[in-house]
């Protein structure tokens, strides 16, 4: 957003979110992995005690580097410094329910236990589990880059988007392991190939028409999202 403010503790306490959910979804009772990025999963080099415990302080850090972020906007003065508490405040509730029953642990729950396998249940979990950290990462990097407060639900939109796209592509990347698996999870094994791949290519241009709405020219999330478009499409 050009303000000038560094928002580096917000990504790192997204990463710590998203490593904490990782190494609790590879547990034996969750999705039982192995395997995470080409080494053994967390559980099998140190124990399930020492995962868990593991999860539980990243989250906690994660939430710590939220705070760390407010001070950021202390130092920059003006009426960043003005609003720093209010900011900070905002985040952590942000955190909180994408981060909880209603976001990333609510979607892991109806993932390892569906309410159905309807278009409607699945997009639910996608949500729930997967644009919950998208969502974060949009609205921590615009409330503490110095955002307009007011368009939050542009930013959200623009997450959802992004989010579903990405996903999908997941899924289209993951058919054969996930039939193998017996996951209904999967939304290419769902609806097809291609049905996934449209929908991808749109999910993306949903995107890109939020973020013209925001007044964001962000070139590595254009990058990103053409991206998303074109592996869709070399997936098929």
């Amino acid at each position: 957003l050009n303000h000038g403010i560094d928002v580096t503790p917000s990504a790192l306490a997204v990463e710590y979110f998203h490593t904490a959910s990782l190494v609790a979804d590879d547990l034996p009772c969750m999705d039982n992995d192995d395997m995470r990025r080409g080494r053994a999963t967390t559980h099998k080099v140190y124990g399930e005690a020492t995962t868990l415990l593991a999860s539980y302080a990243m989250i906690s850090a994660g939430f710590d580097q939220i705070a760390a972020n407010g001070d950021e906007l202390k130092k920059a003065g003006g009426q960043f410094a003005a609003k720093a508490y209010e900011t900070a405040q905002l985040a952590v509730m942000q955190a909180a329910k994408q981060m909880g029953s209603l976001g990333l642990i609510g979607g892991q729950y109806f993932d390892l236990f569906p309410k159905g396998h309807e278009l409607k249940d699945l997009l639910e979990v996608l949500e729930m589990k997967t644009v919950s950290l998208f969502d974060l990462s949009l609205t921590l990097g615009w409330l503490f880059g110095g955002g307009d407060r007011d368009k939050l639900d542009h930013v959200h939109r623009a997450a959802l988007h992004f989010g579903i796209a990405f996903q999908i592509l997941d899924d289209l990347d993951d058919m054969e392991k996930d039939r193998l698996h017996g996951s209904m999870a999967n939304y290419a094994n769902r609806f097809g190939k291609e049905q996934a791949v449209n929908a991808v290519q749109e999910q993306v241009q949903l995107f890109q028409e939020s973020m013209s709405e925001l007044k964001v020219n962000c070139q590595p999330l254009s990058l990103l999202a053409q991206g998303l478009q074109a592996l869709s499409t070399a997936v098929v």
